[in-house]
């Protein structure tokens, strides 16, 4: 087994805990789910999404699921889905902080909250275009910047 790509999107509900639960696991995850879907692309953003490798030993961790879509219908069918194992996750997520006292968990959280996560998440190898495509999402764009005023209408200051 070798890493393997994935387009990965989030509820933006979960946005904070999956954050946290890969910073435990990969140590910097400021890159990962910072692109805010929609279904119209504009703010507030519901879905995060974050594409890449994903190592070896964390595949079998997270949950993903394969898709074709058939060509007479244009539906798209899930042909394969792998739950990934919250249980491993959530146990190491309630390890110690070293040297908290008293004991913190890495990252607080219930059970309950990684499966309904893992559960809410699109994890595919699909293109990043495609697997938003599928989901109906597009990418949050910013406001439009004000049209600035001019800075010195009536020539009052030549140095403008």
């Amino acid at each position: 087994m070798s890493d393997v790509f994935r387009t990965m999107i989030i509820t933006a509900a979960d946005a904070q805990l999956v954050r946290a639960i890969a910073d435990m696991f990969a140590g910097s995850p400021q890159h990962m789910w910072q692109t805010g879907l929609s279904a119209d692309g504009k703010a507030p953003a519901t879905h995060y999404i974050a594409t890449g490798y994903v190592p070896e030993g964390y595949q079998v961790m997270a949950p993903w699921q394969e898709w074709e879509q058939n060509p007479e219908t244009g539906q798209w069918v899930m042909t394969f889905s792998y739950p990934g194992r919250p249980d491993i996750v959530w146990q190491a997520c309630q390890q110690p902080i070293p040297d908290s006292d008293p004991p913190q968990p890495k990252v607080p959280c219930t059970l309950a909250q990684v499966e309904g996560a893992f559960q809410r998440s699109d994890m595919t190898s699909q293109d990043p275009w495609v697997a938003m495509g599928r989901l109906g999402l597009q990418i949050v764009q910013p406001e439009p910047m004000p049209v600035p005023q001019e800075i010195d209408p009536d020539n009052a200051n030549p140095s403008f």
